[in-house]
């Protein structure tokens, strides 16, 4: 069985509430062969074409140990074959470093059936990459219903390794895994198809009779028919869910069994008969009836193929369901931008023509990269979002990653102005103290409808107007436009930036800012803080409240405001009586859920039923 590992976790990143965030290099796509026979076995390569190679946030000295778990249904299409040879890439910070490929069963983490210590080459010269491949001393014999991992180790690696060769498709079920260990042992390890939403480059070649893998299929695509990773459906419609499934096996699939899950409760399971020949798609199409209010996360499971029991291909999706109208929901766009860029007036362009448009609706952030106006906290969201620049992401749906052109992003502002949203936030920004290192601020947010178990979470981000540098500018001389002006400016400007980001107090929101039992139409508050590290003049700046979906990372409304509007500071929020007999819960600054009993000396955030406070111990 496959194993189930965690993300990357808690403190690798500051301010980061999930998995550690993967930084890319890029690179030429370099073509190769695609998964097929050869003439002598079969090649074990799930893999698409070699995109570009990644690291996670490492200590000095880490191994990664990077691996394939091949199912028993798999092993079995290719008994006998002997695996002789391990492929894979890597951009290393030195000619080579100490490494190893290997073959375990039953479990990654156990003593090698077969092993061989290698010096692992740098795969990448600074253009293009190499397919590096160590073969076996002694090959490992596939055995029949024995499921094994393979892959490879690299010793000494720090943060100018990237170890993980990766393609750029839709994950397999075989998409791989890595593991982070120092001299202590394992400290972090990740799902590549839930890190980096692709397949690792790492393939191995078989000698030996079988020839092919028979019955594999895998869900490329699901949908709503929508155009956001979390749509909002009005209760009365009904929705249809589009499952693309893509036959990656030899022959030809002739049904499926699947069933469907609403919520954990199952409500269809059908078995259907169905023509998918090899590397084609075909599309399942059924109405989600069993919906609620609020969230619902839908799941479905492939359970067969050609009535043989098959596991790992699974397709997730939520949306949002509610009666009403809905509130209006703020554009968010933040925007990938660099002083180096000579491309980046464009979006500097479009952010100010999008603001003077669209007041109240549109929120720009320039996020900035390479210059002397980078803040640390944003990193993982340039990685994440930006593959170049000038670029945009819309409330970080990633359907939404585009050019930050005014004339995109008035299409992109059309498409999200017709989409409610099901919560609304409102904001007050407390004027800090002289010397003070962050700003204070209270989101207050009301839902649409109720819902329990839910994950909503509270991110502070502080920007600031008035910074002084200069821009490269390619448009200068006219040749690509005007551009706003643009071209009509020298090759490099001296510019006053605007909407600067300055720090973010969480990558993906404080979790429990927001609580996980909801009640429709009940205001709920979280006072947290945002650092002014980075801040010139705190009276230049905006405070901005986004509330995001703590599955999905999405962004699902926001709220700005601006020094001018900063109030000075009563200490309590307005209280209630409703209640009263409610547990009181203390939260610090961070808004981390502390213990009542013997608080250290500091600032908390009490919350008792709907009545919050702040309590200072000293």
């Amino acid at each position: 069985m496959k194993k189930t590992l965690l993300s990357l976790v808690l403190g690798l990143l500051a301010g980061s509430a999930a998995m550690a965030q993967p930084q890319s290099i890029t690179a030429p796509v370099v073509e190769t062969a695609s998964r097929a026979a050869t003439d002598d076995g079969y090649e074990l390569k799930f893999c698409g074409n070699l995109y570009s190679a990644y690291r996670l946030n490492v200590e000095p000295g880490t191994t990664y140990k990077v691996y394939i778990y091949i199912t028993p249904a798999v092993a079995s299409s290719l008994a006998g074959n002997q695996l002789t040879d391990v492929s894979f890439t890597c951009a290393l910070d030195a000619a080579s470093r100490p490494g190893s490929i290997f073959v375990c069963e039953g479990d990654p983490g156990s003593t090698p059936v077969t092993e061989k210590t290698i010096e692992v080459d740098n795969g990448y010269n600074g253009q293009s990459f190499t397919t590096l491949t160590y073969a076996f001393d002694e090959p490992y014999t596939i055995q029949e219903g024995v499921g094994f991992y393979y892959g490879y180790t690299i010793s000494g690696c720090g943060d100018k390794d990237y170890p993980i060769g990766v393609d750029q498709k839709t994950p397999t079920p075989f998409a791989g895994y890595v593991e982070l260990f120092s001299d202590n042992g394992v400290y972090g390890d990740a799902d590549i198809a839930s890190v980096l939403g692709a397949n690792v480059y790492l393939y191995a070649h078989t000698v030996g009779e079988k020839h092919a893998l028979n019955d594999l299929v895998n869900i490329t695509k699901s949908s709503f028919k929508a155009d956001f990773t979390l749509p909002v459906i009005p209760g009365d419609q009904p929705l249809d869910w589009t499952v693309s499934v893509k036959n990656i096996g030899d022959n030809v699939i002739n049904s499926l069994d699947y069933e469907v899950f609403v919520n954990g409760n199952k409500v269809f399971e059908d078995n259907m008969e169905i023509t998918i020949k090899k590397n084609i798609t075909k599309k399942i199409i059924f109405t989600v009836a069993d919906k609620v209010e609020g969230r619902n996360n839908v799941e479905l499971y492939i359970t067969k193929v050609n009535d043989t029991p098959y596991e790992n291909t699974m397709a997730k999706a939520s949306f949002v369901s509610f009666t009403g109208e809905g509130y209006p929901r703020m554009f968010v766009c933040e925007e990938g931008t660099g002083t180096w860029c000579g491309w980046c007036p464009r979006g500097i362009v479009g952010l100010e023509t999008m603001a003077e448009e669209h007041p109240g609706e549109f929120l720009g952030i320039a996020v900035h990269s390479g210059d002397k106006f980078e803040v640390p906290s944003y990193a993982p969201i340039i990685s994440t979002f930006f593959s170049g620049f000038p670029s945009a992401v819309i409330n970080r749906d990633p359907k939404y990653v585009t050019d930050p052109d005014p004339s995109q992003l008035a299409q992109d502002f059309e498409k999200w102005k017709s989409q409610p949203a099901f919560v609304k936030v409102a904001l007050e920004v407390y004027t800090p103290e002289e010397g003070a290192e962050a700003i204070e601020a209270t989101a207050k947010t009301t839902f649409m409808g109720s819902e329990t178990g839910a994950d909503y979470r509270i991110a502070y981000v502080i920007i600031e107007d008035g910074l002084q540098g200069v821009q490269s500018n390619y448009y200068s001389g006219g040749s690509y436009g005007s551009m706003g002006g643009w071209g009509s400016k020298g090759s490099s400007v001296a510019w006053t930036y605007l909407d600067t980001a300055r720090d973010l107090n969480a990558t993906n929101g404080v979790e429990g800012s927001v609580p996980s039992d909801i009640e429709g139409g009940v205001e709920y508050s979280y006072r947290g803080e945002v650092s002014l590290a980075n801040v010139t003049d705190v009276n230049q700046t905006s405070v901005i409240a986004l509330v995001i979906d703590g599955g999905t990372g999405t962004i699902l409304n926001a709220a700005k405001v601006k020094a001018a509007d900063y109030t000075k500071d009563t200490g309590i929020s307005s209280v209630t009586n409703e209640n009263a007999d409610a547990p009181v819960e203390y939260y610090n600054m961070q808004g981390i859920r502390m213990s009542g009993d013997n608080l250290p000396a500091g600032i908390y955030v009490t919350k008792q039923g709907n009545k919050t406070g702040k309590t200072i111990i000293r």
